[in-house]
């Protein structure tokens, strides 16, 4: 069977004299230097690769460009040069502020040189310059026709066809197999357009057949060394991760908890969340993740919902479980402190340094009022007595276990085996935020974990073991505990744990913990934008400050793309699409070329989005309405 034919071309026929008669080459070597005809080169070599005779491209994709040539082309460079370009006619203006795509005459006459030897010689008019007599036998269609281009070999038998990447189809094509030409369906779940922007390899990659926890511990086994976790400073290895997951695994047994049995957690992120969720992983039980700052009644309600037996529980929040043993199904209540995972020396660095900040914030309110300076020996004791009324008493009682003894149980081995993997046994239950209702208790497997994680890894992201990742959303909401936990514990790099977020506060992480990659909700980057803080920072360690959970505004989103730019972050902000019944995000910007303002990027390669009518149960085409179907 033939392979699917290809936008794009293999060459570009460029004149041995372009240096000797085009004076419009001249002007720019004049006007931007080599550096300025490496710029232009590099974009119309773009356009013969990627759509043959054009190249979708805006000044938002300076940046990549800049870094993708490299050679230390900045990205003010990149725009000065196609602005010279546009307004010297080597690419026409008129296409560029309609379409905004980069093309011109001597793109196309070099396009049509190739294209003139294939089959079908088809383009669409909107985008074409030269003249019918420049180009007989070219059939010109439009945008918003259902006729659509293609560009496939005149060589080739059904058998010998060469084969061409899914990468490099384009989303407006005809597909030829077997020597028929077939347009395409129109119907999204069957055309796929989006795969165009994934390699091959990609592709055809398997999505993991394991557990989570055998998931994060063989990506990460031959580097026990590196860092895993940062929880105020102290730094937890991935040898010690496992080492405590392992330890909390035993721990359970010693308790009586054991495969399919559902333990509520509690608990914002602290390290003892993540060895309690990849512990009962390990030995095939359920996490059920509710919110601390959920009611006493709503904490009982989905504690008997679930037919939970155990439930870990934050300290501070405790009192809610009062009466858990006697109006719930819960046998057991174990409590956790923040501080458990905490030295001393940590513990009394980060109380100095929150007496500090308290104290220079009320300084600042008070000089803004005319109002005397507060003495700091006054913040220091309402610092401490705050600390002691939020003490639980009912933590301290003896109808709760503190981590400390239950976590000590887990040192004596247990020799019973652990469970096999099975791809749809429950690993998780998260609720969703009751937006079209009430909250549902959503079930997700260990599969459907996995394979979140795995598509954003291969996404085209640029995501590195040595990398940071700052999170600073919640582990009982999908985004946190997928996206947020599972996707960079995967990657193998460093978390930074932040157990209560203060947004107005966001831009000290940054100053502080400068991550290479974070997530966050759109009023998050109002914060940051206008952080006084920020104004001189250089953010070039930002790989992707990526938004969910929420539509962004689009004049937000440029504003923060061009504070983004002006603080030297090479990337836009990530905005993606996803639900709790999914496990997060389905679809993203994947990378500058696919991030468009308003636009949440494209599904992720093992994914399938399509839009349905919901009277009918038919599939809608393109730019219609209907309800969303994600597969």
């Amino acid at each position: 069977m033939a392979g699917r034919p290809k936008q794009g071309i293999d060459y570009s026929g460029w004149s041995v004299d372009i240096f000797d008669g085009d004076k419009k080459i001249d002007k720019l070597l004049d006007a931007k230097g080599w550096k300025g005809f490496g710029i232009y080169f590099f974009l119309c070599q773009r356009a013969y690769k990627v759509n043959g005779y054009f190249y979708e491209w805006g000044y938002d994709d300076c940046a990549t460009t800049a870094r993708r040539m490299g050679g230390g082309i900045s990205s003010g460079t990149v725009k000065e040069t196609v602005d010279y370009c546009l307004q010297v006619d080597l690419f026409d203006k008129r296409l560029f502020d309609r379409w905004g795509i980069l093309t011109s005459r001597g793109i196309q006459r070099r396009f049509w040189v190739v294209l003139s030897e294939r089959r079908s010689k088809t383009v669409y008019g909107e985008y074409w310059l030269l003249k019918p007599e420049e180009c007989k036998g070219l059939v010109k269609v439009s945008l918003f026709s259902n006729a659509q281009p293609t560009n496939d070999h005149l060589q080739g038998t059904d058998n010998d066809s060469p084969p061409i990447k899914e990468s490099k189809v384009n989303k407006k094509i005809y597909i030829f197999y077997g020597g028929n030409m077939e347009k395409m369906t129109g119907k999204p779940s069957i055309d796929k357009p989006w795969l165009k922007y994934y390699d091959e390899e990609v592709l055809n990659k398997k999505l993991p057949e394991k557990t989570i926890y055998e998931y994060i511990t063989e990506n990460n086994k031959k580097y026990p060394n590196r860092i895993a976790l940062n929880y105020f400073g102290k730094k937890i290895t991935y040898g010690q991760l496992f080492k405590n997951i392992d330890q909390t695994a035993r721990a359970f047994r010693a308790y009586g908890i054991r495969e399919g049995d559902i333990v509520t957690i509690c608990m914002p992120t602290i390290p003892e969340t993540i060895y309690v969720y990849y512990a009962l992983s390990k030995i095939g039980a359920i996490a059920n993740m509710v919110d601390p700052r959920t009611s006493k009644e709503g904490i009982e309600n989905y504690i008997n919902e679930a037919k939970s037996k155990m439930l870990i529980m934050i300290d501070v929040a405790a009192d809610k479980a009062r009466d858990a043993k006697k109006k719930t199904t819960i046998e057991k209540i174990i409590t956790v402190s923040p501080t458990d995972s905490l030295p001393l020396g940590i513990m009394l660095k980060k109380a100095s340094k929150d007496i500090n900040s308290i104290y220079e914030d009320k300084k600042e309110a008070a000089k803004s009022k005319h109002e005397k300076e507060p003495k700091k020996k006054d913040i220091i004791l309402d610092y401490f007595n705050d600390i002691k009324k939020n003490e639980s008493s009912f933590s301290k009682s003896g109808e709760c276990i503190p981590w400390s003894k239950f976590f000590k149980a887990g040192k004596k081995e247990n020799y019973e085996p652990y469970p096999n993997y099975e791809k749809d046994k429950p690993l998780l239950i998260v609720h969703t935020g009751g937006t079209t209702g009430p909250s549902k208790g959503v079930v997700l497997s260990n599969f459907s974990v996995n394979a979140a994680s795995f598509q954003c890894e291969n996404a085209g992201y640029d995501f590195k073991r040595e990398h940071s990742w700052l999170n600073i959303m919640p582990p009982f909401i999908a985004y946190g505990i997928g996206n947020g936990l599972h996707l960079p514990l995967s990657c193998g790099m460093e978390v930074i744990l932040i157990p209560q977020f203060d947004p107005n506060k966001f831009d000290e992480l940054l100053l502080e913990n400068k991550p290479n990659h974070m997530v966050g909700v759109p009023s998050h980057y109002g914060n940051i934008i206008h952080s006084k803080k920020l104004k001189n920072e250089d953010l070039s360690y930002v790989i992707a400050p990526t938004v969910g959970g929420d539509k962004m505004d689009e004049n937000l989103e440029k504003e923060t793309n061009e504070f983004l730019r002006e603080h030297n972050c090479e990337y836009k902000v990530v905005k993606g699409y996803g639900m709790t019944e999914v496990n997060a995000a389905v679809a993203a910007c994947t990378s500058n070329e696919t991030n468009k303002i308003g636009s949440v990027g494209i599904p992720f390669p093992n994914t399938t989005i399509s839009i349905f009518d919901p009277k009918t149960g038919e599939e809608l085409g393109y730019n219609e309405k209907g309800e969303v179907c994600i597969t």
